[in-house]
C-alpha cells in the first residue's frame, strides 16, 4: 500500500467504508471513463475503502446498493443526469447525503426566520 495522504475534502482513513465506483458508460468516452475509474478505485483502496467496481454499459446496469457511490462516467449518460435518475429510482442516490444536509439547513433557516419574526413582533408591541 502507498502512503496515505489526507485531503481536505475527505477523511484519510476510509477503512471499511463501502463505495461503488460507477465507470464506463455507453458513450464515446467509455475508455476514458474506465481509465479514470481505475485511478479512483486504486486511490480509494489505498485509503482503505471496500470498493466495488461497476462497469456501466447502459441503463440496465447491475448495481448492488452501497452507502456511497462515486460516478466517474464521462459524457452523455454520466453527466446529463441519466445515471442519477436511475439510481434514485432504485433507491440510491449519488447525492443523498448532500440533500439530507440541505434539508437540515432549510429547516434551520425556517426556524431562524420564525424566531426573527417573533422577536420583531415582540419589539413592535
Amino acid at each position: 500500500m502507498g502512503m496515505q495522504t489526507k485531503l481536505p475534502f475527505m477523511p484519510a482513513d476510509l477503512t471499511h467504508k463501502k463505495i461503488a465506483v460507477l465507470m464506463g458508460g455507453p458513450g464515446s468516452e467509455r475508455k476514458v471513463s474506465l481509465a479514470s475509474g481505475a485511478g479512483v478505485v486504486k486511490a480509494l483502496r489505498e485509503l482503505g475503502a471496500d470498493v466495488t467496481e461497476v462497469d456501466v454499459e447502459g441503463p440496465d446496469f447491475v448495481f448492488h446498493r452501497k452507502p456511497r457511490s462515486f460516478n466517474v462516467i464521462h459524457g452523455t449518460f454520466g453527466e446529463d443526469g441519466q445515471v442519477q435518475r436511475i439510481l434514485e429510482a432504485r433507491g440510491n442516490s449519488l447525492h443523498r447525503r448532500r440533500r439530507r444536509r440541505q434539508r437540515a439547513r432549510d429547516r434551520q433557516d425556517r426556524n431562524q426566520t420564525a424566531v426573527d419574526r417573533s422577536r420583531r413582533a415582540d419589539r413592535a408591541v
